[in-house]
């Protein structure tokens, strides 16, 4: 199996546990279009190192993260505020962990960074050589996961 097709059902698999467990929503694969758009986003990413490099991020339209920090926090919210900040990048480190979980159950593939976030005016997330965009479609909305991943020259195969 192909390094994108096991990244696809690790983002799967970790959007699930994340959707089961902390932020209780359906969701489904969403389509190529998903997730676009020139809404405004936050966007929280992740570096990766080790045998595969790159960085996974997460790209959520700001009414979406602000559905989402409701529900994890209980509380309504109407503006972008640090706990929103918080909870994407819990969400981007989340879904990192359970992608690295999924991909090294034989052998450790990689470590993971520390999220960063950031507010974008436009986000557009398309699948293209070593990046793969994978749209997850909720009640409340579509995000994207996006993995950047390349394998280290020294580990990568003749």
């Amino acid at each position: 199996m192909e390094l994108n097709e096991r990244l696809e059902q690790a983002v799967i698999h970790a959007v699930a546990k994340l959707l089961d467990s902390m932020i209780p929503m359906s969701f489904e694969k969403g389509d190529s279009g998903d997730g676009n758009g020139s809404k405004t986003h936050l966007l929280g990413t992740i570096n990766v190192n080790g045998k595969l490099n790159g960085s996974i991020s997460v790209s959520m339209p700001v009414p979406l993260a602000l559905d989402m920090t409701a529900v994890m926090l209980e509380e309504e919210l109407d503006e972008v505020t640090d706990d929103v900040y918080e909870t994407v990048a819990e969400m981007t480190n989340i879904i990192a962990g359970g992608i690295k979980t999924y991909l090294c159950q034989q052998e450790e593939v990689f470590s993971l960074g520390l999220p960063q976030v950031l507010e974008l005016a436009q986000f557009e997330a398309r699948s293209d050589g070593h990046r793969l965009a994978v749209p997850i479609r909720t009640e409340k909305g579509s995000f994207v996961v996006l993995t950047a991943l390349y394998e280290s020259p020294a580990d990568a195969q003749p």
